[in-house]
C-alpha cells in the first residue's frame, strides 16, 4: 500500500502482520521444512516474527523460513 503523498509507505506484509496481531488471530505458520506452528502473533520486524503458542510455547521464527501465513478458526486472544 502505497500514497505518493507524504505518507509513510507500509508494506503488504506488514499491514497483514499487524492486523493478526491487533485482532489477536490465531494463526497457522508453514514452515519450509514442512512444519506448521500455531499461535498469536505477538511481535515482528524486518526478519523474523514472534509466535505464541499453547501454554508457555513461544517461537521466534525468522522471515525466511516461512512459506505461509494462514489466519485459523482455532484459539484467539
Amino acid at each position: 500500500m502505497e500514497d505518493r503523498g507524504q505518507r509513510k509507505t507500509i508494506k503488504l506484509q506488514d499491514a497483514f502482520l499487524n492486523r493478526m496481531r491487533k485482532e489477536r488471530r490465531w494463526v497457522a505458520v508453514g514452515l519450509l521444512s514442512g512444519d506448521k506452528l500455531f499461535g498469536n502473533i505477538t511481535g515482528f520486524d524486518s526478519y523474523c516474527i514472534h509466535l505464541k503458542g499453547f501454554g508457555d510455547e513461544e517461537h521466534l521464527i525468522y522471515k525466511h523460513a516461512i512459506t505461509s501465513i494462514s489466519p485459523t478458526e482455532g484459539q484467539s486472544g
